[in-house]
């Protein structure tokens, strides 16, 4: 014999016998249990049995005979088992340690813990305090303690209010209290905007390359004999660091040649501008 699926309000009672037979269980609070104590039976013959106990008393020990019949009649009776029923969860689970990690322009993800298993519930919105009725939410089901929710379609550069939600396998419910973080600006996607690219202080040998950016940038000239300027096989100069003014000195020219130019510039995040072509021409 066994009991399976202890609840606090209900049990199965399980056992094998020999040939087929009927299946009962007189069951009590009282260790005195007895065939004049409740019943539940089933009158199918059967060689596996199984039956429920149910409207159960929480945090009680019940004590049961299993009774089986066979088709002439023949009754088995069991010896006296128990088994003690679990009390009543009331208790909501403990939210704790909650943090807002990979924030991005579009998302964020929410992550906390509970001091039992439980699902998951991320209520969100952009007005404060949060109405569970009108906010956004994700979730999920599965009972964990450790809990991590994925935020994506966010707007950038916002604040979002948010509160977590978790509920444990008796249906207890706890909130947290409210939270926010903020959205990052939306990726720059914008190359520097390049202006006032002059060549001076040209001499046979040298010249000096300046412009401007409207934003911190590398600078760097690619300059040739030939026009149009392949900036793959084009000669290269470059000088290191971000800046918006930039003087880039090209040197070992050839005295009364025509150089053609083009300038580059790179912001913090690789957007790449480039010049227009211009020229300039070396001193005897």
């Amino acid at each position: 014999m066994s009991v399976i699926n202890v609840t606090p309000t209900s049990a199965t009672v399980t056992w094998g016998t020999s040939e087929l037979a009927t299946s009962k269980v007189y069951y009590s609070t009282t260790s005195t249990v007895s065939t004049s104590s409740p019943a539940v039976e089933n009158t199918t013959l059967v060689l596996s049995h199984s039956l429920n106990l149910t409207g159960l008393s929480a945090s009680t020990t019940y004590y049961y005979l299993v009774e089986s019949k066979d088709a002439a009649g023949n009754t088995s009776l069991s010896s006296v088992g128990n088994f003690t029923t679990p009390s009543v969860d009331i208790t909501a689970p403990s939210i704790s340690a909650i943090t807002t990690t990979d924030i991005t322009s579009s998302g964020a993800t929410v992550n906390w813990m509970t001091n039992e298993n439980a699902t998951s519930k991320v209520y969100y919105s952009t007005a404060s305090p949060v109405d569970f009725g009108t906010a956004l939410s994700v979730s999920n089901s599965s009972f964990v303690t450790a809990h991590s929710l994925n935020l994506s379609s966010l707007s950038a550069s916002t604040t979002y209010y948010f509160v977590v939600e978790s509920s444990d396998g008796s249906s207890n419910r706890a909130t947290s209290t409210q939270n926010s973080f903020t959205t990052l600006p939306p990726p720059d996607t914008t190359a520097p905007i390049i202006s006032n690219v002059v060549a001076g202080s040209v001499s046979s040998t040298s010249a000096t390359i300046t412009w401007t950016t409207d934003e911190n940038a590398t600078s760097k000239v690619y300059y040739s004999l030939s026009t149009p300027v392949n900036l793959g096989t084009a000669s290269v100069t470059e000088v290191a660091g971000l800046t918006m003014a930039h003087s880039v000195g090209l040197s070992g020219l050839t005295a009364s040649s025509t150089y053609y130019f083009i300038v580059e510039s790179k912001d913090a995040v690789s957007n790449t501008g480039t010049s227009s072509q211009s020229s300039l021409t070396t001193t005897p």
